[in-house]
């Protein structure tokens, strides 16, 4: 299964010190309870702002949004966009070439930078699925043949040069990607130690996915997976299949896995006075719509607005790492223009 990288907005890695506030990124990088803090605040998605609902008892516990299916996401090492379909004698950005350029001038940059003529063979999960992920969730399926001088592009072109133009564009997030190879040891309750490799908070995760799908009816992109290799995909749904309060107790047995020899109160984030026990499903979408169950507890304050959270049991070492949302396209090939391709799009998907 191929995995993708994926370039946000400088701001998605950029940390600063202060006090645990929540617009504020923790100094230290291995905290004891899990505040949701400036890299993980799930307000950090919505441009422009809203009010998000915090309450556990008045979130949906359920979305879907619908998407459309892409089946190839343009590995490095097969030469990104310059990939030839089986029954095609020219590449999706060769014909972008003859159309716009009159020179195969994309067509080597795209080799050269998305290819294996560079200087360095591509990492083997590298390709264009953070581009498809974020085509997907901004635009319509191309649905017919557009020409243009003289070029007939196919639709599955379109969507390749659809992946390429939004292959760089800034995005709204919340979490930090994990650069760890698996190695990063483990707290006393079993959590990564490195910050960045311990978030996507639960928190974070469930205020974006029951306020972003269903207020603005809108699918964000999480990385699927937790370390190094980056793996983006669109979430078409979610269902929380269960959820119910719990002791501190108990949501310290089930976070540390140790039964109730975990201790007799809670003793991560001091501000939690109630705990809500999660389990939830969501579909994703990577080459063809897939499940994924996540196990968590959220952290309540007295009025029952969520204020952090703990991954439980599996979920610990297999959550989303982040979570975003493209703000416009970027082409990353600097010889194919967004707006061209855009007109492409249009001309496709008009009736």
């Amino acid at each position: 299964m191929g995995k993708c990288f994926v370039w946000l907005i400088l701001a998605f890695f950029i940390v600063s010190c202060g006090k645990q506030k929540i617009d504020e990124l923790p100094s230290s990088a291995t905290l004891n309870h899990e505040v949701i803090d400036g890299a993980n605040n799930p307000a950090r998605l919505f441009d422009p702002p809203i009010q998000l609902e915090k309450n556990w008892r008045r979130l949906p516990k359920a979305a879907s949004i619908p998407l459309w299916v892409v089946r190839e996401d343009w590995s490095f090492s097969d030469n990104g966009i310059a990939k030839k379909n089986d029954s095609q004698q020219k590449s999706p950005v060769e014909k972008y070439d003859l159309a716009f350029n009159n020179d195969l001038i994309a067509t080597q940059w795209e080799k050269t930078h998305h290819g294996t003529q560079g200087e360095k063979s591509p990492v083997h999960w590298a390709g264009h699925c953070n581009g498809v992920a974020a085509a997907v969730v901004s635009q319509k399926r191309p649905k017919k043949p557009v020409t243009v001088n003289g070029v007939t592009f196919l639709p599955d072109d379109i969507v390749a040069l659809m992946a390429e133009i939004y292959h760089s564009s800034p995005a709204s997030s919340a979490g930090i990607r994990c650069r760890d190879e698996g190695t990063t040891s483990r707290d006393e309750f079993g959590r990564a130690q490195l910050r960045e490799c311990r978030d996507l908070n639960p928190a974070s995760f469930h205020l974006v996915l029951t306020n972003f799908m269903n207020t603005l009816e809108l699918a964000p992109i999480i990385d699927i997976d937790q370390e190094n290799e980056v793996w983006n995909a669109p979430i078409t749904s979610y269902k929380i299949d269960n959820q119910f309060i719990v002791s501190g107790s108990r949501a310290m047995a089930l976070i540390t896995g140790r039964g109730y020899h975990a201790g007799p109160w809670y003793q991560l984030n001091p501000e939690a006075v109630k705990w809500v026990h999660v389990k939830m499903t969501i579909v994703f979408i990577y080459k063809y719509p897939r499940n994924r169950h996540y196990e968590y507890i959220l952290e309540l304050d007295r009025a029952g607005n969520i204020i952090g959270g703990e991954w439980v049991g599996r979920s610990r070492r297999n959550h989303p790492d982040f979570i975003w949302y493209p703000l416009r396209p970027q082409s990353a090939n600097p010889w194919i223009d967004e707006q061209q391709v855009l007109k492409l799009v249009q001309e496709s998907t008009s009736n």
